[in-house]
């Protein structure tokens, strides 16, 4: 699969793929940056009606977040393989370490600063 890059409403996707479901909003403001660890993502899948805030970083190879989620200002994820389920809420400043991969069930909620 091609490199496929996505500039819009400050958003920046450096991708092998990347999917954008129905409803999801990029908010306007700095930039959100969407690339992986150490090169280009594998994978970028982001279901319905998904946010992503100003400032919000994913660094990941494999990034896939179910229907609903929501990334509040300045949420930065590192690492490898992430998923997130349906209806999760991380909030703002919050840093993700997924080195190691990270799996994230229905419904969680990540306080703000963590």
């Amino acid at each position: 699969m091609d490199l496929v890059v996505v500039q819009m409403a400050g958003l920046l996707v450096r991708s092998k793929g990347a999917v954008f479901g129905a409803g999801t909003v990029f908010s306007d403001g700095s930039k959100r940056t969407v690339e992986g660890f150490k090169g280009k993502a594998s994978e970028f899948s982001a279901g319905k009606d998904c946010f992503f805030a100003e400032g919000v970083r994913i660094r990941c190879e494999r990034f896939v977040c179910g229907d609903g989620c929501r990334f509040h200002d300045r949420v930065t994820i590192i690492g490898k393989s992430v998923e997130f389920g349906d209806n999760c809420w991380v909030g703002q400043d919050c840093i993700l370490d997924a080195t190691g991969g990270l799996s994230v069930g229905n419904g969680v909620a990540i306080g703000a600063g963590s």
